[in-house]
């Protein structure tokens, strides 16, 4: 496991809650499991995982060889407890050292609401995908019904806790870049949602 030299406030942030993410994770598992199904029913390939956090979830993936990153030295010692297996690099998802077409799938599961820094990720990651590649994003998108209250109410202090609550799917910088090929809601509400993209090719 490589570590970064670098830090910033989320870095730090993420290091901090590490010790009490298992709460978190808990409550994210149930999204994740959608994503892990449609993972195992893509052809084998290179997967790259972006904001890896735990990763508990990878351990279930049937075929795929799987690179995980993070900026949490914490996030990630305690991902090599649960994926002892698997490549884990201390990295930053919007500035990576791969080369280019380096992956056949990449991840972000509850990343980009987590960052300021959603356009330079997206574009990150169609540099790392191959031709054909394909980008999985599950997050929470502030939908059109009563829940876009309870964002725009946290909205204020959601900064507090390194999170944007108020996220719009329309906000992803998808333009000439990525192409929905699926937009699945998950949960009640049609509060989160799985996206699958194909990466445009210039």
């Amino acid at each position: 496991m490589k570590s970064s030299p670098t830090s910033s406030s989320n870095q730090i942030f993420y290091n901090r809650i590490a010790p009490f993410y298992r709460l978190i994770d808990c409550f994210l598992r149930k999204h994740k499991s959608h994503l892990i199904t449609e993972l195992n029913a893509s052809p084998s390939g290179d997967l790259l995982c972006m904001g890896v956090g735990f990763g508990k979830e990878l351990k279930a993936l049937q075929k795929h060889r799987i690179v995980g990153i993070d900026h949490s030295e914490k996030m990630l010692a305690k991902a090599k407890k649960y994926n002892p297996n698997i490549e884990l690099v201390c990295m930053k998802a919007e500035q990576t050292s791969f080369e280019n077409e380096s992956f056949d799938y990449i991840i972000m599961a509850h990343l980009l609401a987590t960052d300021n820094q959603s356009e330079k990720i997206i574009t990150e990651a169609k540099r790392l995908l191959k031709k054909d590649g394909k980008l999985f994003i599950l997050n929470h998108f502030t939908p059109n019904n009563f829940l876009r209250y309870f964002d725009i109410l946290f909205s204020p202090f959601s900064s507090l806790f390194h999170f944007q609550s108020v996220f719009y799917l329309a906000s992803l910088p998808l333009k000439n870049t990525f192409k929905i090929d699926s937009n699945q809601p998950i949960g009640a509400w049609n509060y989160y949602r799985l996206l699958t993209l194909s990466k445009q090719n210039d």
